[in-house]
C-alpha cells in the first residue's frame, strides 16, 4: 500500500531518470480484457512499475506501464484505456516484451515538458450562436533535460547521442519523488545535445525528444 500523502509539493532532488536501453526476450500472450486493460502471460517475472511492449495484438499494440502483477494476470496502469478498443480474433502472435532501462541518469540538473496542445477545428454554420469547435489531433510536446556533460563515465549520455543519430524511438521513464508515481514517456531526438562551457564553469549539456504518443502515469496503489 503506498504511503499517505500529506505533503504540499515534489521536491525535484531525489527524482530518479531512465532511459531505454533495449527490449528483453519475447512472451508469449495467451488472453487480454479490455477493461481493465490486462494481459495474460504464463510465468512471467514481471512487476509493478515495469513497461512493456505489446505486438501482435492488433488495437491493443503499444507500449504501456504495469500497475499490478497477480501471478500469470498483468495488470496495465490505470490510464491505459481500451475501451473502444477490440480484442485479437486469435492470440497466435500476441508477444510481450519489457522495455530495459539504464541506470539512474544522475547528471540531470532540470526536466521540463510542455503541456499538449489539442488542434480546434471550426465547426460553425450559420445556425451557430457564436464560434463553435470541437476537438482534433493532439500534440503531446517535448520533454527537455539539461544535465553535466560526461561523455567517458556516462553510458546514457552516449547512447542518447546514438539515438539522436539514429533517429530511433525511446523510452524514459521518470520517478517522482514521494511516491507521487512514474511518469513514462516515447519519442524520438527533437534537439541534439548541446555543449555549453565557460571558465570557471562546468561543461553542461542538454536534450529535447518529441513524444510521440501520449505518456502515462502509474501511480501505485
Amino acid at each position: 500500500m503506498a504511503k499517505s500523502k500529506n505533503h504540499k509539493a515534489t521536491p525535484f532532488l531525489g527524482t530518479k531518470i531512465f532511459v531505454q536501453t533495449g527490449l528483453g526476450e519475447a512472451m508469449t500472450v495467451t488472453e487480454a480484457t479490455l477493461s481493465p486493460a490486462t494481459i495474460t502471460i504464463a510465468n512471467n517475472k514481471l512487476k509493478a512499475d515495469d513497461m512493456i511492449m505489446l505486438s501482435g495484438l492488433g488495437e491493443l499494440d503499444g507500449r504501456f506501464p504495469i500497475a499490478q502483477v497477480d501471478g500469470n494476470k498483468v495488470t496495465l496502469c490505470e490510464e491505459v484505456d481500451w475501451g473502444d478498443k477490440t480484442l485479437p480474433s486469435d492470440f497466435a502472435n500476441a508477444k510481450a516484451q519489457r522495455i530495459q532501462w539504464s541506470n539512474n541518469f544522475c547528471a540531470v540538473k532540470s526536466f521540463s515538458k510542455d503541456g499538449s496542445t489539442t488542434e480546434q477545428i471550426d465547426v460553425t454554420t450559420i445556425c451557430s450562436d457564436g464560434k463553435e469547435y470541437e476537438s482534433g489531433d493532439t500534440e503531446y510536446g517535448s520533454i527537455k533535460l539539461t544535465f553535466f556533460l560526461r561523455y567517458s563515465s556516462s553510458d546514457v549520455q552516449r547512447l542518447l547521442r546514438k539515438y539522436e543519430n539514429s533517429k530511433e524511438k525511446f523510452a524514459v521513464k521518470m520517478v517522482l519523488t514521494r511516491d507521487e508515481g512514474s511518469m513514462f514517456y516515447y519519442g524520438s531526438v527533437e534537439t541534439g545535445m548541446n555543449i555549453d562551457g565557460s571558465v570557471g564553469q562546468m561543461m553542461d549539456s542538454g536534450i529535447s525528444i518529441k513524444l510521440s504518443g501520449r505518456d502515462y502515469l502509474n501511480v501505485k496503489k
